[in-house]
């Protein structure tokens, strides 16, 4: 398997820049900006580039469903003072954001581990849209 000037395997930067995405935004744009100033490999740049579009995707979801659940609260203290069937439908629809946001945070981590993994692999993972967005913006060597 192909080294990178950094002594380790296209394959494991790959994954590292993937960990560094579903851990935290800031080591992933901090990882992506290293990446493209010191490497040269380019299935390295547009794993990476993947990666923080990702995760920027499930920023865009994650504040979203905040928005829905601190939105529904407010709406559940007023159905509430209107009716006890209201107020409770409301508290089921609460109830349901949650577990909507959950089932999220679940799947950003499951597919994040999936791409840590295939990203061992050396290769280009390919995602349905982001894939195409990264791969047009990193240039063919």
């Amino acid at each position: 398997m192909d080294k990178t000037k950094f002594g380790i395997t296209v394959g494991a930067l790959s994954a590292i820049g993937y960990l560094c995405g579903y851990l935290n935004m800031t080591a992933m744009i901090i990882f992506f900006v290293f990446t493209l100033a010191l490497s040269a490999e380019r299935t390295v740049k547009v794993n990476a580039l993947q990666s923080v579009l990702l995760s920027f995707v499930f920023l865009i979801i994650k504040i979203v469903m905040g928005w829905i659940i601190t939105l529904n609260s407010g709406i559940i203290d007023l159905a509430y003072k209107i009716n006890d069937t209201v107020g409770k439908i409301f508290s089921a629809l609460g109830e349901f954001s949650h577990g909507v946001s959950g089932f999220f945070d679940f799947a950003e981590t499951v597919i994040f581990m999936i791409l840590i993994f295939m990203a061992f692999s050396g290769k280009i993972v390919k995602l349905p849209i982001i894939s195409k967005m990264a791969e047009k913006h990193i240039p063919e060597e």
